[in-house]
């Protein structure tokens, strides 16, 4: 049975108009405005504006005067919309969960910047990291990655990319199968978050309409997964993309992968964005929070 909270969320998200028909900067101004009519602000030590010359990173320290591990973060939006600012309020909640410094990354959007533009820029701030771990009191042993539904493809590809820099993942409601072709998606695909519609034209606007950009990154639909570091996946029950989460879990621990899989019971898509909203899916969050925890302090 779906929360009732959660049920609140997908009726307003759906009774906004159709994304896809508003085109790219009708959708970003929508989204917008939507964030800052519901903007809650969760307390953290700290918050700072970095840059690593060219790539944007918000700074959120749980613990300034501690050197403490660091959670890279791509946020959701369908690689078309979002950015620091529309992923605050799940990253305060991340870090002060985690007890992880989380470091949020303003990658560049499509269709301006098509993939792999997105997984380079996570990468240049995993190489940044060590420039500046001693100022900034990080734990540059200590790295993950982590993203949320399109941020979720995105923090994969990073990793498959280059699996030793990384020493734990964390994917949240990922993003991966653009065939839209499981049953999840074909029991919420209409009425739930995202619509297909809306999720077939961002992965256009990602990859092109012929998957033209996919070269160029690690393709996480069909890439081998082997080599990559313990990894938590959060799913969905009431999420379109929620078998493609499973899935990934699955296809990781047949590659050998540690590997522990969430599910947000009663919960739509995405459940750290919505953690302000509802109660059961801050549960969520704090319980993935403490997981990837516990995998970088193995390290």
């Amino acid at each position: 049975m779906i929360d009732p909270e959660a049920e609140a969320v997908r009726a307003a998200w759906n009774a906004g108009p159709p994304l896809h028909e508003l085109g790219v900067e009708g959708a970003r101004r929508w989204l917008a405005n939507t964030r800052a009519r519901r903007a809650v602000t969760t307390a953290i030590e700290q918050v700072l504006e970095l840059t690593t010359g060219r790539v944007g990173v918000r700074l959120y320290h749980p613990r300034a005067a501690q050197r403490l591990p660091v959670l890279v973060f791509a946020h959701g939006g369908g690689f078309v919309l979002g950015s620091v600012e529309t992923s605050d309020e799940a990253c305060r909640r991340l870090a002060n969960a985690s007890q992880c410094v989380v470091a949020s990354v303003e990658y560049r959007l499509a269709p301006e910047a098509r993939h792999p533009a997105p997984v380079h820029d996570l990468l240049e701030v995993l190489h940044w990291l060590p420039s500046v771990a001693v100022e900034q009191r990080l734990d540059a042993r200590r790295v993950g990655i982590a993203g949320e539904s399109s941020g979720a493809y995105i923090a994969l590809a990073a990793a498959l990319a280059e699996p030793g820099a990384v020493a734990a993942l964390l994917l949240v409601c990922p993003a991966i199968d653009r065939t839209l072709s499981s049953p999840s998606w074909r029991a919420y695909g209409e009425r739930y978050v995202p619509r297909r519609a809306q999720m077939a034209w961002m992965w256009d606007q990602y990859l092109g309409e012929q998957d033209e950009h996919r070269s160029g990154a690690p393709d996480p639909a069909a890439a081998d997964l082997a080599g990559l570091p313990p990894t938590a996946v959060v799913v969905a029950q009431y999420d379109p993309l929620r078998d493609e989460g499973v899935a990934a879990a699955a296809r990781m621990a047949a590659a050998g992968v540690r590997v522990s899989l969430i599910e947000g019971a009663g919960q739509v898509h995405p459940v750290f964005a919505n953690a302000a909203s509802v109660a059961a899916s801050d549960r969520t969050l704090k319980q993935a929070a403490r997981e990837v925890a516990g995998l970088l302090a193995d390290v």
